[in-house]
């Protein structure tokens, strides 16, 4: 079942009532992140896992071009992306609620020659949480 839920209002689902929840694309759109992480932790299983995908805001293309004067063709271009994460601190914030959080970078193949150091050129952080505390 899909439902439509403003992720700010109040949710009326169950505790524990979901084995998965994808976020993909969603949380770095919103002003409180952890307070929505918390709801998500809050209705799934014990053993229920967190999903998704975000931008790499911080990554090393970005932080060239912003000292370069632009921000053109980056993710802080886009002005619905109100939260940008740095690596570190977007693991804490899953590890606050869960037991077990993998964060994977995705290399876009044109930065493949930079391919050894992932997490500082990577476009999208895939994430895996799972285990709520």
């Amino acid at each position: 079942t899909t439902r439509a839920v403003d992720l700010n209002g109040q949710w009326d689902f169950p505790k524990h009532s979901f084995d998965a929840v994808v976020a993909a694309e969603v949380l770095e759109h919103l002003f409180y992140p952890e307070i929505v992480i918390g709801k998500i932790a809050n209705v799934l299983k014990k053993d229920g896992m967190l999903i998704g995908t975000l931008p790499n805001g911080l990554n090393l293309v970005t932080r060239i071009k912003l000292l370069l004067g632009t921000k053109h063709n980056t993710s802080l271009d886009d002005p619905t992306h109100i939260t940008h994460f740095f690596w570190d601190e977007f693991r804490s914030l899953l590890e606050k609620s869960f037991v077990s959080v993998e964060l994977t970078p995705w290399v876009s193949p044109r930065y493949k020659l930079f391919s050894f150091m992932p997490r500082a050129v990577a476009d999208k952080i895939f994430f895996v949480a799972r285990g709520v505390k």
